[in-house]
């Protein structure tokens, strides 16, 4: 039995469980897609060097532990897409993952509100005033959900400053940047996340929205990602195809 095989698959396994924790579901998906197509006996050639699992220090297992309860029914709402509620749940908690779901909740609900509050293009307007009411209302709405993501940004740069913060929570910050048009510092985030914990899929195909190939040669993106195992090859293979 090829031991780098067992471990592969030890380490697909725990991604599905990691990412699943946190809400990532297309990165869960891909982590079991992953794991099922490898062969239940060897895989046949020797994969290059990996990642550790995704691991956490004392301090923080333990709050993880500590706070399961309040995170599994913040997670139950959020599956059921209530992410107001979920957030609320978890104020008083500080384990790495119930900050991460509370802010990704954060995160999901300013998405939603402006979603809801963007023109629909299929609507006639009665008249102009309708249509300033309504451009108005969208552009509050819009207002507030920037204020929001600035102060999911503010915490998450507070956990880095105090250098707390994890691989899950640089993809966070990734997602916050790029949703505040700042693609090089989302570019940077996330390039410190998939090589902190290489087996979160969301990260590598949010950073793929980051590259610009032609200002940036597909060999310089190459030798950044240089030391995230073996995940480094699926990712510029399919910014390759792209």
């Amino acid at each position: 039995m090829d031991t780098s095989a067992v471990v592969l698959r030890d380490q697909l396994r725990q991604a599905v469980e990691e990412c699943s924790a946190r809400g990532l579901v297309f990165a869960a998906k891909w982590a079991a897609e992953q794991l099922c197509s490898l062969s239940p006996t060897t895989l046949g050639f020797k994969l290059p060097a990996s990642h550790a699992s995704f691991a956490q220090e004392s301090a923080q297992a333990a709050l993880d532990a500590e706070e399961k309860d309040s995170v599994s029914l913040a997670k139950c709402l959020f599956d059921l897409r209530e992410f107001d509620r979920a957030a609320y749940k978890l104020q008083k908690c500080n384990g790495p993952r119930a900050v991460f779901l509370r802010l990704y909740s954060q995160y999901l609900s300013r998405e939603r509100r402006v979603g809801e509050a963007a023109p629909n293009s299929n609507k006639s307007a009665a008249s102009d005033t309708a249509l300033s009411a309504e451009e108005s209302d969208r552009r509050r709405t819009a207002g507030e959900a920037d204020r929001e993501l600035l102060a999911i940004r503010d915490e998450l740069e507070t956990l880095d400053s105090d250098s707390s913060i994890d691989a899950f929570q640089l993809y966070l910050l990734g997602l916050v940047h790029k949703a505040l048009g700042q693609r090089l510092r989302a570019q940077e985030a996330l390039l410190r996340s998939v090589c902190a914990y290489e087996f979160n899929w969301s990260a590598w195909q949010l950073l793929e929205t980051c590259v610009d190939t032609v200002q940036q040669p597909v060999e310089q993106l190459s030798a950044k990602v240089s030391g995230a195992g073996w995940m480094q090859h699926a990712f510029m293979a399919q910014l390759l195809v792209e």
